[in-house]
């Protein structure tokens, strides 16, 4: 991983919560253009749009194995809703939460 990509992976898990994380936010965190960072991820292969869908992926698996509630989860990944967190894990897994955590082993 790409040093662009670990610092913006870094910031998204810093302000994951916020419902105000966006590209802008990370670009004024590392005092770059929005322009900057775009085209530093792109030498990376990297979109933020997809690397910010991929962290919330990761965490939500995680999460929902380690038995977080789904309102919890919610709200940790930045969703304004428990329905749009489910709509996009649906997405993500082809499964809802509730179903994901029924097939996954739980970490004690």
């Amino acid at each position: 991983m790409d040093t662009t990509t670990r610092n913006v992976i870094r910031i998204i898990l810093a302000h994951l919560d916020s419902k105000k994380l966006n590209i802008n936010t990370v670009a004024r965190e590392m005092s770059m253009s929005v322009r900057t960072l775009q085209n530093r991820l792109k030498s990376e292969s990297i979109v933020f749009r997809e690397l910010l869908e991929q962290t919330r992926e990761q965490l939500a698996k995680k999460y929902l194995r380690e038995n977080y509630s789904i309102e919890e989860i919610t709200y940790m990944l930045g969703y304004a809703e428990t329905s749009v967190f489910s709509k996009a894990f649906k997405k993500w897994s082809g499964k809802t939460p509730k179903e994901y955590r029924v097939m996954s082993p739980t970490v004690l």
